[in-house]
């Protein structure tokens, strides 16, 4: 069992970190905007302006495959419905944009469909939908690195290779539940409830694989349409800022974007880490790190406005839900006064 002061002494560093990472990513937005030069990017921002619109269409088409997978990933009798699953995935969405990470995202999109099935299903066909998606993007991680291995040499294929394994295991570590010290007191607290939707995603998988196969396949298809929405929206942005690339180079830049981005979730927002990543890659690729920039940050502008809505969502939520139960507890108080 940890020490009371080694809690202590992990929760105070956690409370610190989340701000300072955020104020050290800011200032490294503010330096990568002042290397390109304002007068350059408000030029590409304004050239960008029509399309987002499109971006921000495009990202809604992703909720909806994501949350297509998560109600395909949960058995028929436990499923949701429709309009709570993606009202539960935009607005979990927002929150681990803002909050930063899956801490804060998967609880805000059970609050959506716990009405509608039990916590533990919900878990579990989340944490199934996002076993696909991690799936699909260590797919287009090897797909960026085995194109690069094509075009460079076999030293280049090496390092990507890393890269990969790296990224990778950045990913399968993200997604397990932690076990340091300063977490098993809070593990102690909530272990039931997790082993109980560790063991129902168990299920799932097992009967996924076992009974509906075809349901597994299109589990994995939604995944990687997801991915491939990503990569259509960067190579729409690239092209119509003048970029002109090709859709293997679209393919690496994302792939590589990928890996970075992954060292870099701690930060809330991943505040001047998805700029950063983004303007370094496209250095590389040769597009220009202006380009890269632009497409950050019309990026950010998007994930802002669905930010909006589904923070939005939340909120409309908790005062149906609070209306609800200030109607229930004045009709209780009703009726015992008549009695």
């Amino acid at each position: 069992m940890p020490r009371p002061s080694d809690a202590r002494a992990v929760g105070r560093t956690r409370q610190y970190l989340a701000p300072a990472s955020a104020l050290a990513g800011t200032g490294l937005l503010v330096w990568l905007i002042a290397s390109v030069g304002p007068a350059r990017l408000v030029e590409l921002g304004v050239t960008v302006r029509p399309i987002l619109p499109l971006l921000i269409v495009l990202t809604g088409l992703r909720y909806v495959l994501q949350a297509a997978g998560w109600r395909l990933a949960t058995r028929a009798t436990e499923r949701p419905g429709w309009g709570p699953t993606l009202a539960g995935v935009v607005a979990g969405e927002a929150a681990g944009y803002v909050a930063g990470g899956m801490m804060a995202r998967e609880p805000v999109k059970l609050l959506f469909v716990r009405d509608q099935v039990p916590p533990r299903a919900a878990i579990a066909g989340a944490a199934v939908e996002r076993l696909g998606s991690m799936s699909a993007g260590a797919i287009l991680i090897l797909t960026a690195g085995i194109v690069v291995a094509v075009r460079q040499s076999p030293a280049v294929f090496a390092w990507v290779a890393a890269a990969t394994v790296a990224a990778l295991v950045a990913l399968a570590r993200r997604q397990r539940p932690i076990q340091s010290r300063g977490d098993v007191q809070r593990t102690d607290v909530t272990g039931g409830r997790l082993r109980k939707a560790m063991t129902s995603a168990s299920e799932i998988g097992i009967d996924l694989w076992r009974n509906r196969r075809p349901a597994l396949a299109e589990i994995g298809a939604l995944a990687l349409a997801q991915e491939a929405v990503n990569v259509t929206e960067a190579y729409i942005l690239l092209t119509w800022l003048g970029a002109a690339p090709a859709m293997t180079t679209v393919i690496v830049f994302e792939g590589a974007s990928r890996v970075v981005n992954t060292m870099g979730q701690f930060v809330p927002g991943r505040m001047g880490v998805a700029e950063a990543s983004s303007a370094l890659v496209a250095g590389t690729l040769s597009l220009t790190p202006a380009f890269g920039l632009s497409l950050a940050l019309a990026r950010r502008a998007r994930s802002l406005a669905w930010a909006i809505a589904g923070l939005s969502l939340l909120v409309l939520r908790n005062l149906v839900a609070s209306a609800a139960g200030s109607g229930g507890a004045k009709q209780a108080h009703v009726t015992t006064v008549s009695a």
